[in-house]
């Protein structure tokens, strides 16, 4: 055995890489942040050399803890996108790999072990990485911890710095450092449509993209609201419009998730406002329609998000503006998009066949159909407005303003075209 530990001992560094390798090349996950890679190689390192003098008798087994440097690995871990799952592979793995290193050594040498010397290095090894392991994961677990804590606290200081009575700079409030409040900003309010959690990690990944996508300037500011909703603002360069695209193509790789944006703002006024713009919009849909667009930006609903906070109103309005459309029917959905899509396009014929992807004399049938259920005349500029909004409120909140269908056979369903 003594013979053994020295070989050990004289091929260290071979081991250190060796090892470490074959973990960053079995989990993936270990390579994504250079700290984190460069503390690996450090942690496999100390571990070997605590292994080495256990299995040569020279640490008692009460006295068995992880090195320094692989509780620094784990908590660096805890800060990144890197589950604890694939920390405590990496432990396996590598008393995986420090055990071929032996039994290879223990082929080519002359001298042997004996059947029960062999069995006490094995179990030896697995005493090693079983408490080595447990301290390592607890580790990482307490930084979690930690950090959630932390993280709580700040989007509990992030909702007080939102509320609008609230007027005390920014800086007075738990915002990440590194976030520039002085510049421009755009605040994207993140949901499960499903309402159910989302792991931690595709979030991270999921606000990481859109971060990539925009060509942000720096990392965004997040907030936090549980396991199924975040509000997260990002660094815009410039002052406008984003494309929305960027976002849109995201979102529909994940499926479940939803988006409503704000607009672009600057400074800490800015800041607060794009946060708010985004939270409005995402109230109009967040119990609405899940057969639209995955993003919703709250230039689309600003006038809706107005009129909810008095939503008798608002129904009042729906309906001295779209008379029989009111009735969600089959057939008055056609019609009520159709007249909202002409409506938007300026009463053109024409751009709406396009966008609707129907005939010129479906359109025209519609309308007139449309028009016939509001009982209004569409060349009437006065009533145009109201007409719009409750056409954008039943498309985007139905369950606020439209009334219950008929039974069953009690209406003709049927759109005829």
């Amino acid at each position: 055995m003594e013979t053994l530990v020295d070989e050990m001992e004289d091929r260290k560094a071979e081991l250190t890489e060796n090892i470490s390798s074959f973990i960053s090349a079995s989990i993936h996950e270990m390579n994504g942040n250079a700290d984190a890679t460069g503390l690996l190689h450090t942690s496999v390192k100390a571990n070997i050399n605590a292994a080495i003098d256990f299995l040569a008798d020279r640490t008692e087994h009460d006295n068995l803890r992880a090195p320094h440097a692989a509780l620094c690995h784990a908590r660096v871990l805890a800060h990144t996108h890197v589950p604890l799952t694939a920390l405590a592979r990496a432990y396996h793995l590598g008393q995986s790999r420090f055990l071929e290193h032996v039994l290879f050594s223990l082929s080519r040498a002359t001298h042997t072990l004996a059947a029960n010397q062999l069995a006490h290095l094995v179990s030896r090894s697995a005493v090693f990485i079983d408490r080595v392991c447990q301290d390592a994961c607890s580790e990482y677990e307490a930084e979690k911890s930690k950090i959630r804590e932390e993280n709580s606290s700040v989007n509990t200081e992030l909702e007080r710095a939102m509320s609008p009575s609230c007027t005390d700079p920014l800086d007075a409030y738990k915002i990440d450092s590194y976030y520039n409040l002085t510049g421009n900003h755009i605040a994207i309010e993140f949901w499960t449509n499903d309402r159910e959690p989302f792991p931690s990690k595709s979030w991270h990944q999921l606000v990481d993209t859109v971060n990539v996508r925009l060509g942000t300037i720096g990392r965004p500011q997040v907030n936090s609201k549980g396991d199924a909703r975040s509000l997260v603002w990002f660094p815009i360069i410039h002052a406008g419009r984003i494309c929305l695209e960027s976002v849109t193509d995201v979102l529909q790789k994940y499926g479940r998730i939803r988006a409503a944006i704000g607009t672009v703002q600057s400074g800490e006024n800015g800041f607060r406002k794009t946060a708010r713009q985004a939270e409005r919009a995402a109230r109009v849909v967040s119990d609405g329609k899940v057969d639209i667009s995955p993003v919703v930006t709250f230039e689309e609903v600003a006038a809706i998000t107005l009129l909810l906070e008095d939503p008798e109103s608002l129904r009042d309005l729906a309906e001295d503006s779209l008379g029989g459309l009111l009735l969600d029917s089959a057939r008055n959905r056609w019609l009520r998009e159709t007249l909202r899509v002409y409506l938007a396009n300026n009463c053109s014929v024409t751009a709406t066949a396009h966008d609707m992807t129907i005939h010129r004399n479906t359109v025209k049938y519609r309308i007139r159909q449309a028009a016939k259920e509001c009982g209004c005349k569409l060349d009437d500029a006065s009533i145009l407005m109201n007409l719009r909004i409750a056409l954008d409120a039943a498309w985007w909140t139905p369950s606020t303003v439209l009334k219950l269908p008929i039974p069953l056979g009690s209406v003709d369903a049927r759109l005829t075209v």
